[in-house]
């Protein structure tokens, strides 16, 4: 199972005419002797919102952290309310060495939504 920290929604405090960036942990706590698990990661509105890095392989209890850029927009003039970041994952095999972010479109995955909230 994918863990985040925050684990609902994410909060970007204005005034958004700059650019904002904050930190985001992400834990494999699927249980011990767990394979890894390939996750990606996008949001709904990317010209507002970007991730990095937006996929990777997770090992169980070894956190990976992801940065969450607002970039700049007009707030007084934006439909920010269907603004989320989506996370899906998927159990791989020990043999999955060779990742790529294209790993999720086969197959039975998991999808977790982050609400994204804008404090003028």
């Amino acid at each position: 199972m994918l863990l985040t920290e925050p684990h609902s929604m994410v909060t970007f405090n204005g005034p958004f005419e700059e650019g904002s960036k904050i930190k985001m942990k992400l834990n494999h706590v699927g249980g011990e002797g767990s394979t890894p698990i390939s996750w990606s990661a996008s949001a709904t509105n990317p010209n507002r919102l970007s991730i990095e890095p937006a996929c990777g392989l997770l090992e169980y209890n070894e956190p990976k952290y992801v940065v969450i850029t607002c970039h700049s927009f007009d707030f007084a003039n934006e439909d920010i309310a269907n603004d989320y970041l989506k996370f899906e994952w998927r159990n791989t095999t020990e043999k999955d060495t060779d990742y790529s972010c294209n790993t999720l479109s086969d197959g039975l995955f998991r999808r977790k939504l982050l609400h994204v909230l804008y404090n003028p």
